[in-house]
């Protein structure tokens, strides 16, 4: 189970899908149709939102969420008290973006991402090497 993408297929008639699961802003949430970005979208409600044109039979309509990585939810400063709600705010942006590499991982660690890679490495080696 993914835990921040799904992929419909396209049936040429469906606009309308569902987002399901949670993100921080809107404009996290990434729409791809066949690996193209599918330009803008309309939000229905906040878990559906809806394409300008229905994707052709057998499109793939990839629905991700991408956190921002490059800046802290909230920023901290000296002296000043932190709230319950800047404190779930920075919890949940580093959740998912857990979530998000893990999914781009599979659900493999990294270990044993680099462990399979090592050794297709020297399945290769052995191969050349012949």
């Amino acid at each position: 189970m993914a835990y921040s993408h799904i992929t419909y297929a396209g049936d040429g008639v469906t606009r309308d899908y569902i987002v399901p699961f949670p993100y921080m802003k809107s404009e996290d949430v990434r729409v791809a149709i066949n690996d193209e970005d599918a330009g803008d979208v309309t939000w229905i409600t906040p878990g559906t939102l809806q394409l300008a044109e229905a994707p052709e039979p057998g499109a793939s309509v990839r629905i991700q969420r991408i956190t921002d990585k490059e800046s802290a939810a909230v920023k901290f400063q000296d002296g000043s008290v932190l709230s319950e709600k800047e404190l779930d705010l920075i919890v949940t942006q580093l959740l998912y973006i857990t979530q998000e590499a893990y999914d781009a991982l599979d659900g493999e660690t990294a270990v044993a991402a680099k462990d399979r890679a090592e050794q297709i490495l020297v399945e290769v080696t052995e191969l050349y090497g012949k």
